[in-house]
């Protein structure tokens, strides 16, 4: 994953981060530029961007992930969540141009689901470099 291909992702900012400068907890902003090298991820809220490390934002899992976990869905499971998620999915594989940003919100403002659909970006980076192994 290279650098330029981070630029224009939507990003959720951990809801829970200890210590977030910006103060933009839980909310959604798109990815201007980034430096992997240190760790340097800028993201846009509208405004001047802020700077994170990537473990500090959360991304939706790649869309298959996404429709596996769906697929494997417990019985028990409420239907708000199942609703939520299969929203997410549909989305997702049929949505329009802002569908990524709309599966977000829908994460967002459901912490049941996001386990099944969000993960770090610091964890799709590293599981992006380790399909590409140094020459």
């Amino acid at each position: 994953m290279m650098t330029d291909d981070l630029k224009g992702t939507f990003v959720l900012v951990h809801p829970e981060l200890p210590y977030d400068p910006a103060n933009k907890q839980n909310e959604i902003g798109s990815i201007t530029h980034s430096d992997l090298s240190n760790d340097d991820v800028f993201v846009s809220f509208g405004d001047e961007p802020a700077l994170y490390e990537p473990d500090a934002l959360l991304v939706l899992m790649p869309m298959e992930q996404i429709h596996a976990n769906l697929a494997e869905l417990a019985y028990e499971t409420t239907f708000r969540d199942l609703k939520s998620l299969t929203q997410i999915d549909l989305f997702l594989r049929y949505g329009s141009d802002n569908k990524e940003f709309m599966a977000l919100e829908l994460a967002r403002d459901n912490k049941n689901i996001q386990p099944l659909c969000l993960e770090s970006l610091g964890e799709q980076i590293r599981r992006s470099l380790s399909q590409y192994p140094e020459r």
